[in-house]
């Protein structure tokens, strides 16, 4: 499986080499790509985006280089609550993948988080070369954050050891993220780790804190 989601993700096709032909080669080319995987229906969707630089530019800004992104359409999975699947997932990618930063929320919190308020669509919250782009329903943080942070993370609101990082989780349900008892769980762990790892779209232009990504 590995093999062919790299295929597939790494795959060049007649427009890119027409517009290598006109343009020529692009600054940061490199194996870069991502690629789909479906269930049988339409519950289901993984997302796995592959880059040969960890950590890259992309325009002015920095980005984690390699993702996976798990979509799920259904309240209930496998006979369960989507949330505990989700939460039961989450945790054992986060164990077995080792990622530098991970989250897991509702569409819509991320949207209101992260996105801008128009006109056009751009995560205006999505730079890791100044800080995270939130606190979301769940959020892993990884070794780089582990070395950044130390004690702080490990004795934040509901952190709990996974792997060689820390989760956090904020409320029980994703659909629940405006609700008052989770938006006070938010400010709680921003407030602990400090509000300035984290973006603010009442302060965009702010000077946060990052890793040293080397």
């Amino acid at each position: 499986m590995a093999s062919i989601v790299l295929m597939a993700a790494g795959e060049r096709g007649e427009t890119y080499e027409a517009l290598v032909a006109e343009h020529g080669r692009p600054e940061y080319e490199r194996f870069l790509g991502s690629a789909e995987l479906r269930g049988s229906g339409p519950e289901l969707t993984i997302v796995v985006s592959v880059d040969e630089m960890v950590v890259a530019p992309l325009g002015r800004k920095l980005t984690l280089g390699n993702d996976v992104a798990i979509q799920v359409r259904r309240a209930r999975v496998e006979g369960g609550p989507s949330a505990d699947w989700l939460r039961s997932t989450f945790a054992t990618l986060c164990r077995e993948l080792s990622p530098a930063w991970g989250c897991a929320q509702h569409s819509i919190e991320y949207w209101a988080k992260v996105m801008n308020d128009g006109p056009g669509a751009e995560a205006i919250g999505r730079d890791f070369g100044r800080y995270l782009p939130g606190v979301f329903w769940l959020n892993y943080f990884g070794r780089p954050y582990v070395d950044l942070l130390g004690t702080r993370l490990s004795s934040a609101p509901g952190a709990e050891a996974v792997g060689d990082g820390v989760l956090i989780a904020v409320g029980d349900d994703p659909r629940s993220w405006d609700e008052p008892a989770a938006v006070a769980g938010e400010q709680l762990v921003r407030d602990h780790l400090g509000p300035e790892l984290f973006f603010s779209k009442g302060e965009p232009d702010r000077i946060g804190i990052v890793p040293d990504w080397g």
